[in-house]
């Protein structure tokens, strides 16, 4: 499942880049790398959400990661990656129906 869980963060980082449009370009490698680490939290979350799991503590935690780099937290990006997780969720449950 490790796999499928990266691959669906990577899917929701490229949706939230997508969702940021050219402020994704002022972001350094460095905080992609953090956003990156943030999107793959999410989506471990959203399949313990789908398992029916309570996961809006662990929610603040991404949040607070997004936050933390500056032209991520500059359009609250942090409230718009689980926007991002939904659209993708969305995107592969329709794929595999």
């Amino acid at each position: 499942m490790g796999n499928d869980i990266e691959a669906f963060g990577d899917r929701i980082l490229g949706a939230l880049a997508v969702e940021m449009g050219d402020a994704w370009k002022s972001v350094s490698e460095v905080e992609k790398e953090l956003a990156k680490m943030a999107a793959r939290d999410a989506a471990a979350l959203a399949f313990r959400a789908l398992a029916g799991d309570d996961v809006r503590s662990e929610r603040v935690h991404v949040e607070a990661q997004l936050a933390n780099v500056a032209a991520i937290a500059a359009i609250h990006a942090e409230r718009r990656i689980w926007a991002a997780v939904s659209r993708v969720a969305i995107s592969a449950i329709g794929a595999m129906l």
